[in-house]
């Protein structure tokens, strides 16, 4: 005897009909059951990506004016310095030095300024500190030979001979195709201390 197993139909395993509802509808329904917490999420997302855009904007402007200013604070600085009025350049200088941080560009530039106008005030002692500081960073990007030239120089203006002999031997093994090495020879042999290797 043949046992007749009757399959169930696909209609039969349907318990509800909304089963045949499509997503499309069933989002549709949502919506029209939903649609005032729908337009105020929606307002929110345009009013927060909005106000994103907007901050991006201002802030660019703000950063580009910040950046505009100092360069023309520099810029003044440099030309008070060039028209030998070194106190109101030292002055402009030190204020770039305060609205920068010490690793941005404006602040090294503006403490070169200040320790080349420090030396000019033959203010020496106060332009030995700076380029001693500014010698002794790691990240910086003025070049140092220039600055270990002047330290030289002030350390030779205030008698420090042995410090200014230092800096010059520094100078030879750091720069060896310096244009300057025959200067820096000729400082290191008119010195007793200096001894050939």
């Amino acid at each position: 005897m043949a046992v007749k197993i009757r399959r169930k139909t696909f209609r039969q395993k349907i318990k509800e009909p909304d089963e045949f509802i499509s997503f499309a509808e069933r989002a549709l329904k949502y919506s029209k059951e939903n649609s005032r917490n729908i337009f105020i999420i929606s307002t929110l997302t345009v009013l927060i990506i909005a106000s994103i855009g907007f901050f991006i904007n201002w802030y660019t402007t703000q950063r580009t004016d910040f950046f505009s200013k100092t360069y023309k604070e520099l810029m003044l600085a440099n030309n008070n310095f060039d028209d030998n009025q070194y106190d109101e350049a030292s002055e402009i200088y030190s204020e770039i030095t305060k609205d920068h941080e010490q690793s941005s560009l404006f602040n090294e530039i503006a403490m070169v300024g200040t320790g080349y106008s420090l030396m000019e005030k033959k203010e020496y002692d106060k332009s030995i500190k700076i380029f001693e500081d500014l010698v002794g960073r790691v990240d910086f990007k003025y070049p140092k030979e220039e600055l270990y030239k002047n330290l030289a120089l002030l350390y030779e203006k205030t008698g420090k001979d042995e410090k200014a002999i230092g800096i010059y031997q520094k100078l030879v093994e750091l720069y060896p195709q310096s244009n300057y090495i025959p200067l820096y020879m000729n400082k290191l042999a008119k010195s007793a201390k200096f001894q050939h290797p």
